[in-house]
C-alpha cells in the first residue's frame, strides 16, 4: 500500500483485553485479570463456569484463570501450583516466600450486589500453598 504525501497510515487496533495471557510449562493458558474491573471481565466474561478461578486468600490481587482445551480436562497437581504461584506473584503477597492461594470453579465465584470492582464472594474453594513465581511471558 503506497500512501501520497501528507496520508498517514491507519493502524488497526486491537480492543484492549482485560488480562494478559501466559503459558505455563505444559502449554496451557492461563489469564492474568489487570485491576479490579478487569477482574471482573476475565472471571465472568472470558472464564467458562467449569474452568478454574485463583486468587490469593486474603490479599489484594489478580483474579486468574486456568483455560481448559475442553470441557473434560482435569489440570495436574502440578498445573494449579503453578497457576497458584503465578496468582501470588500478582497480588500484595508478591514478597512472601510463602502464600495461600484459593482455586474454585469459576462458577463457584459471585459477585456480592453493589461489590467495587474486584470484590467476589468464593465457595467450595481448595487452598495451596506456594511461593510467588514470576510468569514466563506467553507467545
Amino acid at each position: 500500500m503506497s500512501l501520497l504525501p501528507g496520508e498517514r497510515a491507519e493502524r488497526e487496533v486491537a480492543p484492549r483485553l482485560p488480562y494478559r495471557p501466559y503459558v505455563l510449562s505444559s502449554g496451557l493458558t492461563i489469564f492474568v485479570g489487570r485491576d479490579g474491573a478487569d477482574n471482573d471481565r476475565t472471571t465472568f466474561e472470558f472464564a467458562r463456569p467449569y474452568e478454574l478461578w485463583f486468587h490469593t486468600q486474603q490479599c489484594a490481587g489478580s483474579h486468574v484463570v486456568m483455560k481448559y482445551p475442553n470441557k473434560s480436562f482435569e489440570p495436574s497437581r502440578r498445573e494449579i501450583e503453578e497457576t497458584a504461584a503465578i496468582a501470588a506473584y500478582f497480588s500484595k503477597a508478591r514478597k512472601d516466600s510463602l502464600v495461600p492461594v484459593v482455586y474454585t470453579q469459576r462458577k463457584y465465584v459471585r459477585k456480592p450486589r453493589r461489590a467495587k470492582p474486584g470484590l467476589v464472594l468464593v465457595e467450595r474453594e481448595k487452598s495451596v500453598m506456594v511461593e510467588p513465581t514470576k510468569p514466563s511471558a506467553a507467545d
